[in-house]
């Protein structure tokens, strides 16, 4: 992604990242905002958008695997991972696209995890203490 480090992020970035962040549920923020970067950002020589069709089909390909409860989360797994995954159930809405949108628009295209956390949990219901 260095490669990428001299590209102005603008609306038309910001509006693509929402669009797929959108469309996977709230998840796969990193992945949207590099797609965001790779698609519509000055090229340097070689990039790695020419892999993305590739990339695709082996994602498709993959099965997905069973989400883990807190619990049986491994001993070195941080707590904030098991503070957002309390929140797995929470659906994704137009609103807090919106919100990571504009937290993403302020902050220059960075803290996109960040954004996409306090989304949700100023979004969702809190969830059961336990």
């Amino acid at each position: 992604m260095q490669k990428y480090a001299k590209c102005q992020w603008t609306d038309e970035m910001g509006k693509s990242l929402y669009e797929c962040v959108k469309k996977n549920n709230g998840f796969n923020t990193h992945w949207c905002f590099d797609e965001a970067l790779e698609t519509l950002c000055p090229k340097d020589t070689g990039t790695a958008a020419q892999d993305l069709p590739q990339t695709l089909a082996q994602e498709k390909s993959e099965p997905v695997a069973p989400q883990p409860s807190a619990e049986s989360l491994p001993p070195a797994t941080i707590e904030r991972e098991k503070t957002m995954l309390k929140y797995r159930d929470c659906k994704w809405t137009d609103e807090m696209g919106k919100f990571t949108y504009e937290c993403v628009k302020r902050n220059n295209g960075f803290g996109v995890h960040w954004c996409h956390d306090e989304a949700i949990q100023t979004m969702c219901p809190k969830p059961d203490k336990g």
